[in-house]
């Protein structure tokens, strides 16, 4: 997207965390627009932000080496939320659901000075977002109603806090359905009857009061910080920072206004302003790299997400390297297609393999073309074009035609080796070659198809 920069001046904070993020682990706008932002994903990043874990395999599969440094990064941090928190009570002694974690977390705000604690903690955090909306008076006022629900939610009995859901939509509300109990305190904006159209109406003279919706949010987001942190605590996770993924970067972003040295390291994100959190339409693994597209509104992301569904004029190139290809050495092909069902395997909740249908496997297609000019002795070149989107398919399939794809650390035969002793800012010497090349897809508003084109920056290595 060419022209002047349009971010602004941002609070030192994030600017200085977008700054000292490795170069290595950045994105780069491509392209940005009122729909859609499209960016380069470096190796080893998560697509979105989540909760990772000090195991070997992570939830979702996608980034062992990362979740080790995002271990290494926080380890202190948790060491000290399991002091604080086995002092105050042994809900974290066991391993726990989710749900169970939500529960604590609202427990845990029966202490009155804990709750004060957290209240100040994010209005400290976020007070200058705050004030672009609101002004100080109003501020004030939002802090002792946050208090106030945190406070009357947790003084609930136990049995009816399993009720309560840790779905933000469905928290909002719960919480508007028993607003007596849970803020008395508060007076919405005054009502009068319509005779004429016989229903409520706001006054004429009072504007529409959204005073309840910024309480409710700002006490379900306290809650799901603190339900995260009991939950690493019990579990070994830990939630990733917006440092660690694409989608928290882009986040991170939408808060820096004109500093054109962030510009220069993360291109221009055009409008700037991003009021809710950007809709992921597509996943690249953690250590794959590539070009990727995110929406921006939620009518963007269904007119997306139903394209992908459908495979309406969506098309995903990839280019991988491998140390054998039997098709092209020992036969001498230099394109093929890849019919080979796959499925999860049953003894391990990570890795997915080649399994026949008529065993569970799903249908699964992949159409290869070799790069000669890219393919030397030490390697040959791949530009693999996935038909169908299964999970792991490209690396499934040049591992069961071939010797996997260099540096895959899940199917390959010449695996990443991680440094548990490598830096957090070091440009790690092995990655998986695997890349999202160039992504095709139509454009929300124009409906035309759209191409976008990233090169893997690999050269002979």
């Amino acid at each position: 997207q060419k022209g002047t920069t349009i971010m602004s001046s941002v609070p030192s904070s994030i600017s200085s965390r977008l700054k000292k993020i490795p170069e290595h682990l950045r994105i780069f706008i491509l392209f940005s627009d009122d729909d859609i932002v499209v960016i380069r994903k470096p190796p080893l990043l998560r697509s979105v932000r989540g909760i990772a874990t000090s195991n070997h395999h992570p939830p979702d599969g996608r980034c062992d080496e990362q979740d080790k440094i995002n271990k290494r990064a926080n380890q202190n941090d948790v060491k000290q939320q399991d002091e604080s928190a086995s002092s105050q009570s042994n809900v974290t002694s066991t391993l726990m659901s989710m749900q169970d974690a939500w529960v604590h977390a609202i427990q845990f705000y029966r202490n009155n000075d804990d709750a004060v604690n957290a209240m100040n903690t994010y209005f400290e955090k976020n007070l200058e977002d705050l004030l672009k909306k609101d002004d100080k008076e109003k501020v004030e006022t939002l802090k002792g109603h946050v208090l106030e629900v945190m406070i009357n939610l947790a003084s609930k009995p136990d049995e009816a806090l399993g009720s309560i859901s840790r779905r933000g939509t469905a928290f909002k509300k719960y919480v508007s359905r028993n607003r007596k109990t849970l803020l008395p305190s508060y007076r919405g904006a005054k009502r009068k009857r319509d005779n004429s159209a016989d229903r409520m109406m706001l006054c004429q003279q009072e504007k529409k009061d959204h005073l309840i919706d910024d309480i409710v949010d700002i006490v379900f987001k306290i809650l799901c910080t603190k339900k995260n942190e009991i939950y690493s605590q019990s579990t070994g996770y830990i939630s990733t920072k917006d440092e660690e993924s694409a989608d928290g970067q882009l986040h991170l972003l939408t808060k820096v206004r004109d500093d054109e040295s962030i510009t220069k390291l993360y291109g221009i994100l055009c409008p700037p302003v991003q009021e809710h959190p950007f809709y992921v339409i597509h996943r690249l693994d953690c250590e794959t790299s590539g070009v990727m597209v995110v929406a921006r509104t939620a009518t963007t992301a269904s007119f997306l997400s139903k394209a992908w569904r459908d495979r309406d004029r969506v098309g995903k190139k990839y280019v991988a390297r491998v140390k054998h290809w039997p098709p092209f050495e020992d036969e001498g092909k230099t394109c093929g297609s890849i019919h080979l069902a796959v499925a999860s395997m049953d003894n391990d909740r990570i890795k997915w393999g080649i399994k026949s249908e008529t065993n569970g496997g799903k249908p699964c297609e992949t159409q290869w073309k070799l790069r000669e000019e890219e393919t030397t002795h030490d390697f040959i070149t791949l530009e693999l074009t996935p038909i169908t989107g299964r999970t792991h398919q490209l690396r499934v399939h040049c591992a069961a035609i071939g010797s996997g794809i260099i540096g895959d650390s899940l199917y390959g035969e010449y695996p990443i080796k991680f440094d548990e002793e490598a830096s957090y800012c070091e440009k790690p010497s092995h990655i998986l070659r695997l890349h999202a090349e160039c992504l095709s897809f139509p454009h929300p508003s124009s409906n035309t198809v759209k191409t976008f084109v990233c090169d893997h920056g690999w050269g002979n290595e």
